[in-house]
């Protein structure tokens, strides 16, 4: 179907084009309301009302799109001027559309940040839902860019507010895919930008093509991997956002305009002319930053926008300015941000690797008509603490849960709350609630056991299931402050309301308890346990390959050297990776193989936790272990002991059937050191 507005190429399903939003099923000869002059305002719009909403006046049509018109307004009871998305009446009785519209406020609400569009209010009005958002007195970035006016200075600034937003955006989990310039305004007095409609940003397993072949993006800035309906994540907004760079600094698209179709295949297929053949005087750093962005294979572009907005501060001066040397040229500085630095938990899930069997367990769990319970055990360093912090993350719950916005999630960390009193956990726990479930809860009780079975009522009479995530959870069972009756009182809770609980620890709960009676209390019946091992081969493989590729230093050739160091264990992994990419290999000691000296250097910082686990294993176990790696045989009473030991991880499978060997041989001469020691004493 054929635009009559632009002439852009539409499926036939479309009641909107996918290029200007005009409705595509006007009556022939009727002129679009986009064209010439504006249509009157009918009777039931809302700009035809006095007060729209109870609160809402003088509004002012500025935008029309295929899903919602958006008006200028006072509102009266703020007192100042916010811009309304009001859903077409059309599509208000199509639910897929009101998912979509409803998608679009609980991402955006999530994120808090200068250069995203802020949140003000969601209502139903007259049959007619709306948004009520901050007002933007500027332009659109691609009428900007359009005019032509931009200096390098101003251009920089842009790009630079840009990577900030998506920085803000993406360590919530949440991928914007349809960036482009059309949304993203820029304001007239202070030229801030301000990036908008993150109506159809989905979690990174959704299509991205629907089932009526209709394009979810814009084919001028629509990553290959999504033109292919293939999963994306923050690469392909990198991509986007590369395409919008090529477009400021050149003037010009690297693909299109055309069908959308030819388009997408472009982006697929076709090698963009390089930006310093349209405009010379473009830097030649700042083109490597562009066509890094817009690499087709999403590994080999920038692993994040910060990494792209560390390069675009070492290319020009650090403020939003650009500080020349006297031959006009921009100054130049080399960055390498290594990615295996962080030791603890994992907060941005850019840096959260495997885990997706776990993570869709859990998720599986917790989206049922009644939220079930579930224990997550595993060893020290793991990753029990990373993987629910995973859970937790707003952007992650959106692409997972069916409703996202039906559920309170309460996060509770209590490694630093060994002895606390049963009081003190209350007050923990509503001072959580209090900043996740403010709005959901006007006003909040006095914390204790009535105060909390009251807010458990108000949830569940709003139909809200309560998510309690409780890191380190033996802490609570392995505190005398804390008597059967408060796990009578958390398992009475799951019985009658929608209420579960996710939590970690290192052995089973029941094996942590301060006393029998706890240790037998039916609190621990509505857990199913999840064992939290070390990872696959192809979660190790995707470890070390995929950080160290988009940070510009691929490791995979490495991979044995990790494994024969780390094992499959991830906290080992980031180590070994953390010393291999910053390795020298010029200056390395030559008269020791390079394997040496990377393992000594591994050895200082893992040497203390090796220890530990050296600790924690039994003498049976540590035989063992050491009868593996001398390869001696194992009897058959030691054979349960060896189960345990790959169970754990400490063992993994060989090669051959029946094959196993220790996980690491840095661990294996650990060892032998250990036992020596112990037979001399």
């Amino acid at each position: 179907m054929i635009c009559s507005n632009c002439r852009t190429e539409n499926p036939n399903s479309n009641w909107y084009c996918l290029n200007c939003g005009v409705s595509l099923r006007e009556t022939p000869g009727k002129p679009s309301a986009a064209r010439g002059k504006p249509a009157r305002p009918k009777a039931d719009s809302p700009q035809a009302k006095d007060v729209f909403a109870g609160r809402y006046s003088n509004l002012v049509k500025i935008g029309d799109g295929a899903m919602a018109a958006v008006y200028r307004a006072q509102d009266t009871e703020l007192d100042q001027t916010v811009a309304l998305k009001v859903l077409k009446p059309d599509l208000a009785a199509n639910r897929e559309y009101i998912a979509r519209f409803k998608r679009e406020i609980a991402l955006a609400r999530t994120i808090t940040h200068p250069n995203v569009y802020r949140i003000y209010d969601i209502g139903l009005a007259d049959g007619v839902h709306f948004i009520s958002m901050e007002f933007i007195d500027g332009q659109e970035l691609k009428k900007v860019v359009t005019a032509g006016k931009l200096s390098l200075e101003e251009a920089v600034g842009i790009v630079r507010q840009i990577c900030r937003a998506l920085s803000e955006a993406h360590a919530k989990g949440i991928v914007h895919r349809d960036l482009k310039p059309q949304n993203i305004m820029v304001e007239k007095l202070t030229g801030r930008c301000v990036v908008m409609d993150f109506g159809i940003a989905i979690g990174e397993t959704s299509s991205a093509i629907t089932q009526t072949g209709a394009f979810i993006g814009t084919p001028e800035y629509i990553s290959p991997e999504q033109a292919n309906g293939q999963p994306v994540d923050q690469t392909s907004d990198i991509y986007s956002l590369g395409i919008i760079m090529y477009e400021i600094f050149t003037g010009k698209l690297p693909f299109g305009p055309g069908k959308p179709l030819a388009v997408a295949l472009q982006h697929v297929n076709e090698v963009p002319v390089a930006p310093r053949k349209v405009v010379r005087s473009i830097p030649r750093e700042l083109e490597k930053v562009i066509l890094r962005a817009i690499h087709k294979d999403p590994r080999k572009r920038y692993c994040d926008a910060a990494s792209l907005l560390a390069d675009l501060d070492a290319i020009f001066a650090p403020a939003d300015s650009i500080a020349e040397k006297p031959s006009g040229k921009a100054a130049i500085a080399h960055t390498s941000r290594n990615p295996y630095l962080n030791r603890t938990m994992i907060r941005d899930r850019n840096y959260f690797f495997g885990r997706k069997k776990e993570v869709a367990t859990i998720f599986s769990r917790i989206g049922a008509a009644r939220p079930q319970s579930v224990s997550v055990v595993g060893e020290r360093r793991i990753g029990k603490s990373s993987l629910l912090n995973f859970i937790n993350q707003e952007g992650n719950r959106i692409s997972h849960l069916d409703d996202s916005t039906s559920y309170v999630f309460i996060f509770m960390d209590f490694q630093e709350k060994r002895r606390s009193s049963v009081e003190e956990f209350f007050t923990s726990l509503f001072e959580a609630l209090a900043g996740e479930a403010g709005e959901k809860l006007t006003s909040l009780p006095a914390p204790g056991y009535d105060g909390f079975k009251e807010v458990c009522e108000k949830l569940d009479y709003q139909k809200m299931k309560l998510i309690l995530l409780f890191d380190e959870f033996e802490s609570i069972t392995k505190n005398k402050n804390f008597s059967p009756e408060f796990f009578a009182f958390l398992r009475s809770l799951a019985n009658n309301y929608n209420v579960a609980y996710v939590t970690s620890s290192v052995k089973n709960l029941q094996e942590l308890c301060h006393n029998r009676e706890i240790s037998d209390s039916p609190f621990f019946n509505i857990f199913s346990n999840l064992n939290l091992g070390a990872f696959t081969e192809e979660e190790a493989q995707q470890f070390v390959r995929e950080p160290s590729r988009a940070c510009g230093n691929p490791l995979e050739e490495h991979f044995e050297t990790v494994v024969e160091l780390a094992g499959y264990f991830p906290f080992y992994m980031a180590i070994a990776c953390s010393i291999l990419f910053d390795f020298d290999f010029e200056r390395a000691d030559p008269k020791k193989p390079v394997l040496e000296n990377v393992e000594e250097l591994f050895i200082e910082e893992a040497g203390m936790h090796f220890q530990f686990i050296l600790d924690s294993l039994s003498a049976e176990e540590r035989l063992v272990c050491q009868r593996i790696a001398g390869q001696q045989p194992i009897s058959s009473i030691d054979r349960y002991l060896l189960k345990g030991l790959l169970r754990r991880g400490y063992l993994i499978p060989g090669e051959q059937d029946q094959e196993v060997r220790v996980f690491s041989r840095a661990f294996e001469r650990m060892l032998a050191e250990y036992l020596a020691k112990q037979k001399i004493s």
